[in-house]
């Protein structure tokens, strides 16, 4: 169902039933996002709800550090109706950093990770999901390859894990692997490997049936390389390069452009990190790149996410030699119309966490955020 036409979804239907093995509840499973979704571009179709009754679009802040607690696996989230950031979960496993986040189906996927154990890291494969209707959580199947500075993509009904560090690394360095999570069946199965090298802390953004993966880090390189991965041929290609290298930085698509913000590079004679202000823009279509704006406060490791024509940029810090310069500012961009705006501080001093969009219920009486900032 590339656009979800009429004619598609009944050839589905037919094809499902004529199996032999098809079970009243595999099929329950398999039509779950025909029945909460409507029939969207593959760039929305993943938390686009059919019936918004009582949901609000919330921006959610998924774990990361804090100022009070260090690592946390708190989930937070605001609601425009009440400018307030109030608590909504916690991730159920030990606390951990580096995951992967993503949203189908308006559940919340948190994937894979780190978490430290007698002073020394340990990655792991294990994911769980969110599902802020019925407020509770559930595991799901391991991927294949333990993996933590990693992204998680969705098109269609799928969620794709790409590259990041852990066991999964070639010995002769030359592919970083992938694998695909289907829902239905709840199984990974691999996909083709990221071509050139090993990649982690690198960011991707999905476009219709494709997933772009920009920068990143292949052993201590910063790249500045972007790739395009086509989901219906199982390839990658290599697009035009970004203007600078990044790593630890978002890349969002809007209106069949990619916005790429945050990151940082090393400076090639001094060897320090150098933080990227800029925000840059991809041309899909015309494969080139523009610089659209700096941002006023640029810092490390902060979350970005889009809520309708608006870029948030939550939380990070100044300097990347010391944490005692942690903010909780958030800024925004209004792509739209080229102009920034500052809003309410995040009521705590964040940093290396993931930001996202899902459906809340308005009916929910959360506590809000406690808090605790140096500034």
């Amino acid at each position: 169902m590339v656009e979800g036409s009429i004619l598609e979804l009944s050839c589905y239907i037919l094809l499902a039933i004529n199996r032999s093995n098809t079970t009243e509840s595999s099929l329950s499973a398999m039509f779950k996002p025909i029945l909460v979704f409507n029939f969207q571009p593959r760039e929305d179709a993943s938390n686009v709800l059919l019936n918004t009754r009582g949901m609000e679009l919330a921006i959610v802040k998924v774990g990361g550090f804090n100022g009070i607690s260090g690592v946390t696996n708190e989930i937070s989230y605001y609601l425009p109706s009440s400018n307030k950031w109030k608590y909504l979960t916690s991730v159920p496993h030990v606390e951990q950093c580096n995951f992967g986040v993503a949203v189908l189906y308006n559940e919340l996927f948190v994937v894979g990770g780190c978490f430290n154990q007698s002073l020394e890291e340990n990655v792991h494969p294990f994911g769980f999901k969110y599902n802020p209707l019925t407020n509770s959580w559930s595991t799901i199947a391991p991927m294949q390859q333990e993996r933590c500075r990693f992204t998680l993509a969705v098109i269609d009904n799928f969620i794709y894990a790409i590259a990041g560090a852990g066991e999964m690394d070639t010995e002769n360095g030359e592919s970083a692997l992938c694998e695909m999570y289907d829902p239905v069946t709840d199984t990974w199965t691999p996909t083709a490997p990221v071509p050139g090298g090993y990649r982690t802390q690198h960011a991707a953004a999905t476009w219709r049936n494709y997933i772009f993966v920009s920068g990143g880090l292949d052993q201590d390189l910063v790249l500045d390389s972007l790739l395009r991965y086509n989901s219906m041929l199982n390839v990658w290609e290599a697009k035009a390069h970004m203007l600078m290298p990044r790593a630890d930085h978002s890349i969002h698509c809007y209106n069949d452009k990619l916005f790429v913000c945050g990151g940082w590079y090393e400076d090639e004679i001094t060897g320090m990190r150098v933080l990227v202000d800029t925000i840059d823009c991809y041309d899909i279509e015309t494969d080139t790149w523009t610089v659209v704006t700096r941002i006023p406060t640029p810092r490390y490791h902060a979350g970005s996410v889009i809520y309708g024509s608006w870029l948030y940029i939550i939380g990070g810090f100044h300097s990347d030699n010391t944490f005692d310069r942690c903010t909780s500012v958030i800024e925004c961009y209004d792509i739209e119309s080229n102009s920034w705006c500052s809003v309410d501080d995040y009521p705590q001093d964040i940093w290396e966490h993931v930001c996202s969009t899902l459906y809340i219920p308005r009916c929910r009486d959360d506590l809000e955020v406690i808090a605790n900032k140096s500034s």
